[in-house]
């Protein structure tokens, strides 16, 4: 599966350095992708903002972010306010998952 995407650059990936990535993100007790993502800057991965999940598609509501193989909860709902920004995202349980540069994208 290859999916071609366009990196968003905003004032968002301006402001955390405007160095962008591609990640799969995986459950780390089942080893089931959960999503594939564009991170921002440089540094680990804290939170997930629903804007960067490039697959799937649908987080539009704020419920836990579940594994959907084993369950495992990976990420809990929040709103990032810092910065004047009021972004949705998933704020990352850090035992839970596993990240690695994707193989999925093909950046367009």
């Amino acid at each position: 599966m290859k999916i071609r995407v366009k990196l968003r650059k905003d004032k968002f990936s301006a402001r955390r350095g405007g160095g962008s990535k591609v990640l799969d993100i995986y459950c780390k007790r089942c080893n089931n992708m959960i999503m594939i993502y564009q991170k921002d800057g440089h540094g680990r991965l804290e939170r997930c903002y629903m804007d960067r999940i490039i697959y799937p598609s649908g987080y539009q509501s704020l419920e836990e972010l579940i594994c959907n193989d084993c369950e495992a909860v990976v990420g809990e709902p929040m709103v990032f306010k810092k910065h004047g920004e009021n972004r949705p995202a998933f704020n990352m349980i850090q035992n839970a998952f596993r990240k690695k540069a994707s193989t999925h994208v093909e950046i367009r």
